[in-house]
């Protein structure tokens, strides 16, 4: 409760019983529901997971998998806003990591529109995403050689997930990776 922090509701859900890893990574919510996504091991490698879930007791409304690639594929961040669902993480389609956006039905999971990218043409993936109602802005991170990853940012659109402009940043001659992205009417805070 917002009051007391007390519990009011709880629910678990374990997709591929016994030792298998399924998680959930993510979570976003509407007056209609909460959304969360993750990954199971179902077909015997991760594949993304995506829950609709009611807010008065937790119970399932609809679920929603995607195996893009027969290696292990994550869906790391979501949001919502009235005309669907968005989802980022993580597809191995290429044999190595590229970005993967989804947009989906708030009735029922349906896939609207998906889009992939592949900065590097290695080892890239997002980590989050944000909406308002002028696109989505995705973070994660690009591969700049063997021992170097950056920032990479991107704004799409809301209609057909589209690229609208890109943005790199490498702080470090390191791994750097930009995981969480908020966004307000001054700005984009990542």
């Amino acid at each position: 409760s917002l009051s007391n922090c007390s519990l009011i509701w709880e629910q678990t859900n374990d997709p591929k019983s016994g030792l298998d890893v399924d998680t959930a990574d993510a979570v976003a919510v509407d007056s209609s529901g909460v959304y969360v996504v993750g990954r199971d091991e179902i077909p015997g490698n991760d594949q993304w997971r995506m829950e609709k879930r009611s807010l008065s007791n937790g119970s399932l409304i609809w679920e929603q998998t995607n195996n893009p690639s027969s290696s292990d594929d994550m869906a790391y961040g979501v949001a919502v806003d009235s005309s669907g669902v968005y989802v980022v993480g993580r597809d191995r389609s290429p044999g190595h990591d590229q970005w993967r956006m989804e947009k989906r039905s708030l009735s029922n999971g349906s896939l609207i529109w998906e889009q992939t990218n592949n900065p590097s043409g290695s080892y890239d993936y997002p980590s989050d995403v944000a909406i308002d109602s002028s696109g989505i802005y995705v973070v994660g991170r690009e591969r700049v050689s063997s021992t170097n990853y950056q920032w990479r940012m991107e704004k799409r659109s809301l209609s057909d997930g589209s690229l609208l402009w890109e943005q790199n940043s490498d702080p470090s001659s390191s791994t750097d990776h930009a995981y969480a992205v908020a966004v307000d009417s001054s700005g984009v805070y990542v």
